[in-house]
């Protein structure tokens, strides 16, 4: 009967170690098998986001160039430019806005030619922007405020740092 009774205890023992073996191997199995989604997951999800940033980092840069390129020619044209900026919006309805914002007379130099006309700047410069009406039009707007504390401090720190380069390259 004891040798019965240690036979019953020993399988049972063998078979719970056993299960409990098992049961381990199963939660680390199911531990690793999340953690290499979620790895899978968050690469695919990090990629995703890089590929927006890359494509507004180019089409900015695009713009940015094309821009230019119509002032370096000698034509530089209030009109084309605000028909590049709403073309790249409307190119790309997951942006949300977009800006153009020049120095004083440094896009065609008829800051005062336009100074206080309607729908222009007060002060004649060429400071656009761009973004949708509740309907998804793209409407073209002054840039305000780009040089008010708070509000403007993108602009000011940026125009701080171009005038920082150029004074350290001089």
């Amino acid at each position: 009967m004891i040798m019965l009774l240690a036979g019953i205890v020993t399988i049972g023992l063998g078979f719970a170690i056993t299960i409990g073996l098992l049961i381990w191997q199963s939660t680390q199995q199911q531990k690793n098998d999340a953690q290499q989604y979620l790895a899978q997951s968050a690469y695919t999800n990090s990629y995703l986001v890089q590929r927006k940033l890359d494509l507004a980092l180019t089409v900015a840069r695009n713009l940015g160039q094309s821009v230019l390129s119509l002032r370096n020619s000698g034509h530089a044209d209030r009109d084309m430019a605000d028909t590049l900026l709403k073309n790249a919006l409307q190119n790309n309805p997951d942006f949300l806005s977009m800006s153009l914002a020049w120095e004083p007379n440094a896009f065609d130099g008829k800051d005062a030619q336009f100074a206080g006309q309607p729908e222009h700047d007060p002060n004649g410069r060429y400071v656009r922007y761009v973004d949708r009406d509740t309907a998804g039009t793209v409407v073209l707007h002054n840039l305000t405020d780009y040089e008010t504390p708070g509000s403007g401090d993108y602009y000011s720190e940026r125009s701080s740092l171009a005038a920082a380069n150029r004074s350290v390259a001089e």
